[in-house]
């Protein structure tokens, strides 16, 4: 069986693990290669996808379209919030949405992205449906339960300074941010610590103390900006956003709302080549 995954939205979180358990079934993961999702960012199917970081998972799932199955990542397992992410369907309920919306497509399982305290749930009925009985499916979920954890500290604990640097802290919802991403964002001068450096569990738990009524990413954007509002060695707060993401700008109305830092927003439609940038973030 050869199963397709969406590596575009947050795959470093839920990867590691999935790649271990499709393997211990004897089945084959295919990534879609960077020239194949770029062709199909034309594809009209596409017309109704908001959002370029999204667009990209939606051109994947196309790429991947003679695959047996397609590994959907579930951004906000369970969310039922009407505020900001949460009224985004995108955000809140990517895998049906694509399905909905993108027709053509292998059949789907949505899977958790992230350790959820539900995933060993997920992980046993995902491995039944793929034609393991329940003794082999726990079997298999015991020997690779360890792994999947990203590769980040436990705490928010802080990067080791730069004296003579302008500290900058980049902030924006987690699929926009990477290495790549970072070092794009990055000018003369500065030393930029980006958000996803931090352990998105501890920036969620910031986030609560903020606002508890939103979804788990938009708690991770308000957490990291508490974060670096507190930090007396920032200087300011940048912040990327999507300009097509009607979420993105009411988040970022919050944050400015929350810090007494300066602000200074970035849109990912104004940076040269944002496609290779998300593209290469992902990998």
């Amino acid at each position: 069986m050869h199963i397709g995954v969406i590596t575009q939205l947050l795959w470093p979180r839920y990867g590691p693990l999935w790649r271990r358990l499709i393997a211990g079934i004897g089945s084959e993961i295919r990534v879609a290669a960077v020239e194949a999702v770029r062709d199909r960012l034309s594809d009209p199917r596409l017309e109704g996808v908001a959002g370029l970081a999204f667009r990209l998972a939606a051109a994947e799932a196309i790429a991947l379209s003679d695959c047996d199955l397609l590994l959907v990542p579930d951004l906000n397992p369970g969310a039922d919030i009407g505020r900001g992410g949460g009224q985004d369907p995108w955000i809140a309920s990517f895998p049906d949405v694509l399905a909905k919306v993108v027709g053509g497509l292998s059949p789907m399982v949505a899977v958790p992205a992230g350790r959820p305290d539900t995933i060993e749930k997920v992980v046993l009925e995902t491995l039944i449906r793929l034609g393991r009985d329940p003794l082999q499916a726990r079997r298999i979920w015991h020997r690779h339960r360890a792994v999947g954890h990203p590769d980040r500290a436990d705490s928010l604990g802080w990067p080791v300074s730069s004296p003579g640097a302008v500290v900058v802290g980049l902030i924006g919802q987690p699929w926009l941010l990477s290495e790549a991403m970072a070092g794009a964002l990055v000018a003369e001068g500065e030393r930029l610590v980006s958000q996803h450096h931090f352990d998105p569990v501890g920036l969620r738990g910031e986030g609560r103390r903020v606002e508890a009524e939103l979804v788990a990413t938009d708690l991770e954007v308000m957490g990291a900006a508490r974060l670096f509002g507190r930090r007396g060695a920032v200087s300011k707060i940048r912040m990327l956003v999507d300009r097509e993401v009607g979420s993105d700008a009411w988040l970022a109305r919050r944050v400015e709302g929350l810090v007494r830092k300066p602000v200074v927003l970035t849109h990912l439609q104004d940076l040269d080549d944002p496609v290779a940038l998300l593209l290469e973030g992902a990998r």
